[in-house]
């Protein structure tokens, strides 16, 4: 219950659509739907959280941090994976050191599915605080250059976004027109005496089941390409973000077990 309080959109505004379908024409038993094919509508009521707090939250569930053996616990944990195999890095700690290794080769190390390899925890914040420092130099210098190619960068992968749900849309439309063909054809065919009524109930059950799939389908990428450009406002965020800070000289600590749940 706790979980489905803390993903449920509708605390900042959005109403969620389609979220359940019908396993059959004739069927009442109803089942959920995946998420990227239901439909979002923004600003539909007043929220009662803040977006940016509510985006924390996912991120923070997200990436669960569980203290090691030790008590240990890391800024990073949840967020980094290995550049070999995908699979994330597990903070572990050896002779007073803090560290992350990769944990497929933890599991499968007899295997041999990847390899023996590691950062030091200390190592990795001094990487990640001489690049946030670097970034904050050059927005400093640069802030519209970096705002432009911002928006630029963001504006090229939404194109290409929508054009692949284009084309999905088009496909999904060519597939309704085919299961109505189909439909009809089996339908003649019960007339006919060509095909008996439990078989073509079968298939007509499955046919309904299909457009119906196939139509919340087309209605959650329609109206994800209707949607205005979040591209500006994204952007906005992080430079809203960016100028908070004048200079950055050491990482935050990691946030305890109980304060996050807290």
């Amino acid at each position: 219950m706790i979980a489905s309080i803390l993903e449920n959109v509708a605390y900042i505004g959005v109403t969620e659509s389609f979220k359940s379908t019908r396993l059959g024409f004739k069927s009442r038993k109803r089942i959920p739907t995946a998420k990227d094919r239901r439909t979002y509508i923004e600003d539909a009521h007043t929220p009662i959280i803040d977006r940016d707090m509510w985006e924390k939250v996912q991120m923070i569930r997200e990436n669960k941090r569980r203290p090691t053996k030790s008590g240990t616990t890391s800024i990073f944990s949840g967020l980094l994976y290995c550049a070999d195999c995908g699979a994330k890095l597990s903070l572990a700690t050896a002779n007073g050191y803090a560290h992350f290794r990769c944990s497929m080769y933890k599991r499968t190390s007899r295997a041999k599915e990847c390899t023996q390899h590691y950062i030091r925890e200390d190592a990795l914040k001094q990487l990640v605080l001489k690049q946030l420092q670097q970034f904050l130099s050059y927005f400093q210098q640069f802030e519209r250059v970096f705002i432009r190619q911002q928006i630029d960068a963001t504006l090229a992968e939404r194109r290409y976004e929508l054009s692949a749900k284009q084309k999905q849309i088009a496909k999904d439309e060519k597939r309704i027109k085919e299961l109505d063909r189909l439909f009809r054809k089996i339908y003649e065919d019960n007339v006919n005496g060509k095909l008996n009524d439990e078989r073509f109930y079968k298939l007509s059950d499955g046919y309904e089941a299909g457009q119906e799939q196939l139509k919340q389908e087309i209605e959650a990428l329609t109206a994800e390409v209707s949607e205005a450009d979040t591209e500006a406002t994204n952007v906005a965020r992080l430079i809203a973000v960016t100028k908070k800070y004048t200079r950055i000289d050491e990482l935050p600590p990691p946030r305890s077990p109980k304060r996050i749940c807290g």
